[in-house]
């Protein structure tokens, strides 16, 4: 190891993993947020801590799972500056990478010197880490078998709109889907129903859902019966998290899976609306822990701000109520734009505007 290795190995910024070690959903965002602190702090972004847990994640990504553990133990051995949501709070900023700058100055650390700065937690939420995304999108579309599951199922497609509807089943509760509850089972029947509405919408024009399920087959089987409807066979949850995130519209899980492949995608997805909140005239998948957020935490005063108007990516979904119009609009004109005949790139022609 030459001299320059061995001093940037001695500044490092670096996620931390939960307890018992979550799944990537979960995982994500302490990374994502040790990615900024490397970024505004000029510290070497290391390996996340989680790479080791149960789910051994760092395989996914194609990290060498014997560096990976004796990169870890030598992260142990710095000196560990620790980043809590108390510290995160206390600047009152929204941003990570802004609050890591403002926490900088008033830590009275050296950051020149031999430390760890170690990031955890999936407090501050996707909001707080947007300024990762575009890295965080890399991470995962260039990871081992993801390209060529994208090229296998033809996503994006050139001729055709892509649904793709996340039904986790394997490790949820059984109990019944209740508002501001996570973890817990979406019916089929509402999947059922979002697809049959969305196919409603594109009728007459080329589309195709794909589920991505961590169930057995025999288990999806109302869903099957549809039309344009099939199940997407695993390879890794990382190519499952990129055809979530890769697609055109996303029918979301309850879930941080799918939370994270929302974030990641830039398109629409719908969401259960029986599991949201009513806070004021707005919904909020938040329960209890909006109260506990306080007044003043972004997703209180975003609340109190949006009009009936107001139509985001977001699209809360419950049978037999429509679809905003916006949206409806927006998966209409995907449908038109599609052709590659029509693309004056690939042929060559275009009719005049």
């Amino acid at each position: 190891m030459t001299a320059y290795q061995r001093g940037a190995r001695s500044r490092i910024s670096v996620a931390t993993s939960s307890a018992r070690g979550s799944g990537l959903g979960n995982e994500i965002i302490p990374y994502a947020k040790s990615y900024i602190g490397a970024r505004e702090l000029g510290l070497t972004l290391a390996k996340p801590r989680w790479c080791t847990n149960r789910y051994r994640l760092g395989s996914h990504f194609g990290w060498d799972s014997g560096r990976l553990f004796l990169d870890n133990a030598w992260s142990y051995r710095l000196p560990q500056v620790h980043i809590t949501e108390e510290l995160f709070r206390g600047t009152g900023e929204t941003d990570y990478g802004k609050a890591i700058l403002v926490l900088a100055e008033q830590m009275g650390v050296d950051f020149r010197r031999r430390l760890a700065v170690v990031h955890e937690g999936m407090w501050g939420g996707y909001l707080a880490v947007y300024s990762a995304r575009n890295y965080l999108r890399q991470l995962v579309l260039g990871a081992p078998l993801v390209a060529e599951r994208l090229d296998d199922l033809c996503i994006p497609s050139d001729d055709e709109v892509v649904v793709a509807v996340h039904v986790r089943l394997g490790d949820f509760s059984s109990l019944p889907v209740s508002r501001g509850a996570w973890n817990r089972l979406v019916p089929l029947s509402w999947y059922r129903d979002a697809i049959v509405a969305l196919g409603d919408i594109l009728a007459g024009r080329p589309w195709r859902c794909l589920v991505v399920s961590d169930g057995p087959r025999e288990a999806l089987t109302p869903l099957l019966w549809l039309p344009n409807v099939d199940v997407v066979s695993s390879v890794s949850p990382v190519a499952d998290l990129a055809v979530l995130a890769s697609s055109d519209v996303l029918v979301s899980s309850v879930s941080s899976f799918s939370m994270t492949a929302s974030f990641l995608s830039g398109r629409p997805y719908i969401w259960h609306e029986p599991q949201l909140t009513q806070r004021g005239s707005a919904l909020s998948f938040w329960g209890n822990e909006l109260a506990e957020q306080g007044p003043e935490s972004s997703t209180s005063r975003n609340a109190s701000s949006l009009l009936p108007a107001h139509v985001g990516r977001g699209i809360p979904y419950r049978p037999g109520s429509p679809f905003p119009k916006a949206f409806e609009r927006w998966v209409t004109s995907q449908s038109l734009l599609r052709g590659r005949q029509r693309d004056l790139v690939l042929y060559g022609v275009v009719n005049p505007p």
